[in-house]
């Protein structure tokens, strides 16, 4: 399980790619079904028409105990505090009571090409600033990463281990 590629962070979305080509590459080698699922972080962020909890999610609630500790966790996490003011503020606490993993059915990635994802705006708007120096963009920099990722994934030559004790 790991974070879902959803256009708001390239580190996410490229975390993605490794995870569904790291299952893709343990299923080849083992040859064995890997359970692989993803969970939304920005989903709030999203403008999206398609649902995005469905017959693929699984789904539960945290105790009071749990949420206590998940938020204590969040609130803690200083490299992304604006971030989680800015969810809790726009949502409450109660939001984030409930988990969901999304099982992955596709583990090659679509991207929506025609529409740019959120961090390039991001990144214009602070090299505008002068706080960046370029921009991370999906057609030049992410997709060649992950073609590369999942070229390796799908097309490496496998070595299976031996297995001790058989004939």
């Amino acid at each position: 399980a790991g974070d879902a590629a959803e256009g708001f962070n390239p580190a996410h979305d490229v975390c993605r790619a490794l995870i569904n080509a790291a299952v893709l590459l343990a299923q080849r080698m083992s040859g064995r079904e890997i359970a692989n699922f993803e969970f939304l972080l920005t989903e709030w962020e999203q403008q999206s028409p398609a649902p995005l909890h469905d017959e693929r999610c699984l789904h539960w609630t945290l105790d009071d105990h749990s949420l206590f500790e998940k938020m204590a966790a969040a609130r803690h996490y200083v490299e992304l505090k604006d971030e989680i003011r800015h969810a809790i503020g726009r949502l409450g606490e109660e939001y984030f009571r409930n988990e969901c993993l999304r099982r992955v059915v596709n583990p090659v990635p679509r991207y929506d090409t025609s529409k740019r994802p959120f961090y390039e705006i991001w990144g214009e708007r602070q090299v505008s600033r002068g706080e960046y120096r370029s921009v991370i963009r999906l057609k030049e920099h992410i997709l060649p990463l992950v073609d590369a990722i999942f070229h390796h994934a799908t097309r490496a030559s496998i070595n299976r281990p031996a297995v001790v004790g058989r004939d």
